[in-house]
């Protein structure tokens, strides 16, 4: 998921990253501290998508700091689409070898439907 967003949207979003890595590993330190730091931009932008107040927040921040509207939408919505994907196992022959999809996380295998 970090290759969907860009670096102004990164940067911009850097404290609160940090900051949600720090709770995420005081919550429970052996699961998290292992993560590198993709892993950890895939579960915050999870865990904003799924947040209303947070994502309205956020979204505020990034338009006061030069991100456009359409490239937040885009990131938010890619996001969306991958976590669809996920719940629903549909996956492109691409992105399953790309990714390293685990054989039994597939349902359904296309040749069309595409995240990227």
């Amino acid at each position: 998921m970090d290759i969907l967003a860009s670096d102004d949207f990164k940067t911009v979003l850097d404290k609160e990253i940090k900051k949600f890595k720090s709770y995420m590993l005081d919550e429970d330190y052996e699961e998290f501290s292992s993560y590198p730091p993709e892993r950890f931009f895939a579960l915050y932008m999870y865990s904003l998508v799924n947040n209303s107040n947070g994502l309205k927040k956020v979204k505020k921040k990034c338009l006061k700091n030069n991100v456009s509207e359409k490239e937040f939408n885009k990131i938010i919505y890619n996001c969306m689409r991958f976590i669809d994907k996920t719940h629903r196992g549909c996956w492109s022959f691409y992105e399953a070898t790309e990714m390293d999809i685990p054989f039994e996380n597939i349902n359904e295998l296309t040749l069309t439907y595409t995240v990227i």
